[in-house]
C-alpha cells in the first residue's frame, strides 16, 4: 500500500495513493542474469502504465541486500 508521499526515482517522479505497482521476476541466459519487469499503474497521476526493467548479472561471491526505506522501517527482523 502507498500513501501518496512515495517519489518513483530520484529527480521525484510522484505517485498517488492509487499506486499499484506489480514486479515480475525471472532468470534469463541460464540463470547468470536476473531480470525484474516493473509495472506502475496509478490513474491519479498516469495517463497509463508505465513500466520498466530492470536487470542484474549473477556474482557468486555477492549477496543481495535488502533494499527498503531503511529510516522508516525496522529491518533489524530481515536479518
Amino acid at each position: 500500500m502507498f500513501n501518496g508521499f512515495t517519489v518513483l526515482d530520484d529527480p521525484g517522479l510522484p505517485s498517488s495513493d492509487a499506486l499499484v505497482m506489480t514486479e515480475i521476476y525471472h532468470l534469463t541466459e541460464g540463470g547468470q542474469r536476473l531480470v525484474d519487469d516493473i509495472t506502475f499503474t496509478d490513474p491519479k497521476i498516469f495517463s497509463k502504465p508505465w513500466r520498466t526493467e530492470l536487470m542484474f548479472r549473477k556474482l557468486p561471491t555477492d549477496r543481495i541486500g535488502l533494499d527498503v526505506c531503511e529510516d522508516r522501517v525496522d529491518t533489524s527482523k530481515f536479518y
